[in-house]
């Protein structure tokens, strides 16, 4: 009996073993398929991150292109609507400049003042958007900005000193803001905006009258060299230019400073032409002489 019990045994054992072995299999098929769903579904949940990721990087910048285009416009209620959602104020557009820097060069003076008081830089740089000369400058700081322009309320050049604007600044061709008023006052038409007060406004700022630029022109020679190709004119905008010059020279412009090609405030003004005019005889009675450069000008 025993030994029949046993070999019964045997035998269920025997024949138990297959189906333990195919349960067995089934189990670590079942871990491996297991573990290779947990990896998909992790995947994907880390995919999805990166998509939320990269909206929410979307809809961040859609928010700084509408901040700057709504300091642009002076839509000063749109501009605290968003940075009381969070927006940098000192975030730069796809387009390139950030909000206060579009705000100045669109004469906006209440958006510059609001974003100044939260904190935006007064001297964050841009591209200069206008085409011409000041288009070739990159650095081109909101003061200067200001400057450039034909039509500006002088009070945003103020609140922008009162905030740290340097004063002296320089963009990408070693312009300051200075000789940017300079430049703007020699083409604008007087009615257009007052240069002659940003001008006064910067120099009781301690800006350095006699700054160059790059190839070498002071404030002064802007507005000879704007003088000497508008030729013997006496419109508005030439007694302008003389006002400029005259408080400039007041304020101690170095009427021998010569420029790069050797050219002086006193050849600029005489211009190809060598024209005798109102500006030519200002800088002379004040000692301005012709530089070394070549001029077929005659005393």
């Amino acid at each position: 009996m025993k030994t029949a019990i046993a070999a019964l045994a045997v035998m269920a054992v025997a024949g138990a073993a297959p189906l333990m072995a195919r349960q067995a299999g089934f189990s670590a098929g079942e871990s491996g398929f297991s573990s290779q769903v947990r990896a998909g579904f992790l995947a994907a949940g880390r995919q999805a991150g990166l998509f939320r990721a990269a909206a929410r990087k979307a809809s961040a910048e859609r928010r700084v292109n509408a901040l700057v285009q709504y300091a642009a416009d002076g839509n000063l209620p749109m501009v605290k609507a968003l940075l009381a959602q969070g927006v940098d104020v000192n975030a730069k557009s796809d387009y390139g400049p950030a909000a206060l820097s579009a705000a100045a060069v669109n004469n906006r003076a209440e958006v510059v003042r609001y974003l100044l008081d939260r904190g935006a830089d007064p001297n964050a740089a841009a591209r200069h958007p206008s085409p011409g000369y000041y288009g070739d400058a990159s650095g081109v700081a909101p003061l200067m900005l200001i400057a450039s322009n034909r039509i500006f309320d002088v009070r945003m050049a103020f609140d922008l000193l009162a905030h740290g604007a340097a004063v002296d600044a320089r963009d990408s061709l070693g312009d300051t803001a200075l000789m940017y008023a300079a430049q703007g006052g020699a083409v604008s038409a007087p009615d257009a905006g007052s240069h002659l007060d940003l001008i006064k406004l910067l120099l009781a700022h301690h800006a350095d009258v006699n700054a160059r630029n790059k190839p070498g022109l002071t404030a002064l020679m802007w507005v000879a060299a704007a003088s000497g190709f508008a030729g013997a004119s006496s419109s508005a905008l030439a007694s302008q230019r003389i006002g400029i010059a005259r408080y400039l020279i007041a304020a101690g412009a170095d009427v021998n400073a010569v420029n790069a090609a050797g050219a002086s405030a006193l050849n600029l003004a005489e211009g190809p032409s060598c024209v005798k005019s109102p500006m030519t005889e200002l800088i002379a009675a004040h000692g301005g002489k012709r530089g070394s450069a070549v001029s077929a000008c005659k005393n």
